[in-house]
């Protein structure tokens, strides 16, 4: 068993909810639908990389 953290980005209307950035999620979805490895470039710039909080 893999475990994944998708990207999020902070909505800019709602500070309290954190949605993923379309194309990420797209990414991860995609890869889970087909059984294949997520890419890396759909775990890049999420804001928990940041090691910041709002």
């Amino acid at each position: 068993m893999n475990l994944v953290t998708m990207a999020v980005t902070y909505d800019t209307r709602n500070p309290g909810r954190v949605p993923p950035p379309d194309e990420a999620a797209h990414q991860v979805w995609d890869a889970l639908r087909v059984d294949r490895p997520i890419p890396k470039s759909a775990a890049k710039n999420s804001v928990g990389d940041e090691g910041t909080r709002r």
